[in-house]
């Protein structure tokens, strides 16, 4: 049996609680009735803003935060077949530090549906990717 990693629930938490729970760790099974092996993982948080009533040429302002390492950088793609855009949050270095996200700044030129996807790697090549859908009107 492959890896199977431990679900995380998010319903009923607060933040610290849920921070918690995912930078701890997860369990990984690799085979079945074998004890699980508990190992570190990275991720990340990404958001927007304004998230209502967009239109095109408006500037959005990106947010996204690493937890679980502090090797590499945040890589944003807008969907929009505009360069990739480069940046680097802390890592969760100061863990719920509200300056430990880091923000870039985006436009859309065209009305229209566009999947946003946010990634950083670590070390192990491993990476940790977030998408958002970011809707543009009239």
């Amino acid at each position: 049996m492959g890896p199977v990693a431990s679900p995380i629930t998010t319903q009923g938490q607060d933040l610290r609680d849920l921070q918690q729970q995912i930078t701890e760790a997860v369990a990984v099974h690799f085979d079945e009735g074998a004890a699980p092996r508990r190992i570190r993982v990275h991720f990340v948080h990404a958001s927007y803003w304004p998230t209502a009533d967009l239109k095109p040429a408006q500037t959005i302002t990106f947010k996204v935060r690493a937890f679980g390492t502090t090797e590499g950088e945040e890589i944003w793609d807008f969907g929009d077949g505009t360069p990739k855009v480069t940046a680097k949050s802390d890592g969760n270095v100061k863990p719920l530090s509200l300056d430990g996200y880091v923000a870039v700044t985006h436009a859309f030129t065209k009305p229209g549906d566009y999947l946003v996807r946010v990634e950083r790697g670590n070390a192990r090549g491993q990476k940790a990717i977030a998408h958002l859908h970011v809707h543009v009107g009239r």
